[in-house]
């Protein structure tokens, strides 16, 4: 068998085996929901925790006792 068939071979077995996307992960990677201000949106949602963003009153009411206009 000569080289170029064996590595033909081996890459039709290998990828016969691999796993790649399914389309519930294309949905799940692919749809951007707004949340809030970009600013929100930039950290995460990490505004939920520590307030100071008019969007974090939606996540965690108590953020709006931080929150500075």
């Amino acid at each position: 068998m000569s080289r170029a068939k064996f590595f033909i071979y081996t890459f039709i077995i290998t990828s016969t085996f691999s796993f790649s996307q399914t389309y519930e992960d294309v949905l799940r990677y692919n749809s951007f929901t707004q949340e809030g201000t970009s600013r929100f949106n930039s950290m995460g949602g990490a505004f939920g925790a520590l307030g100071g963003d008019v969007s974090a009153i939606s996540i965690n009411p108590a953020s709006s006792s931080i929150f500075i206009g």
